[in-house]
């Protein structure tokens, strides 16, 4: 009878350790799809931003008023669409920083404008991104500096 007491015990320690085991990969498997969602979320900001800017670049260079409004409308499609992927991942762009710097935002960048405030945000080079909570990227701006 002990015997069988013994054996049970080293097969509840067996199961309890291997159960123990599984926790950890679970654990570490949620990590590595965190980091996987936040490095792709990232890699689709960085598409995103790279449309826009080609965009920006390309509007003006057609000649017809339709033409400019077919490539707006398209641009504008692509844009929600990859919006709703973001969305589908938990991220959120953060409010622009208008004026005044905020949370979350990098300086990249200054000019001088007498007429304006120090530390004034005079434009806003890349939007900030949050998966969740947690920051993907800082907005980065160019702020006036006069000293």
């Amino acid at each position: 009878m002990v015997e069988t007491i013994d054996k049970i015990r080293l097969k509840i320690s067996k199961l309890l350790n291997r159960i123990a085991d599984l926790e950890r990969n679970v654990v570490q498997k949620d990590e590595e799809f965190y980091q996987f969602k936040f490095d792709l979320a990232l890699k689709i900001i960085e598409k995103r931003d790279s449309l826009e800017q080609k965009y920006e670049e390309t509007i003006n260079t057609f000649d017809s008023e339709i033409e400019k409004k077919l490539v707006t409308h398209q641009f504008e499609k692509n844009k929600i669409h990859i919006n709703e992927i973001l969305k589908e991942l938990n991220v959120s762009q953060l409010a622009s920083p208008l004026d005044t710097l905020a949370d979350f935002t990098e300086v990249v960048g200054t000019i001088k404008d007498p007429k304006k405030m120090n530390g004034r945000v005079v434009k806003v080079l890349k939007a900030g991104y949050l998966i969740g909570e947690e920051l993907i990227r800082s907005s980065q701006v160019i702020v006036v500096k006069n000293d």
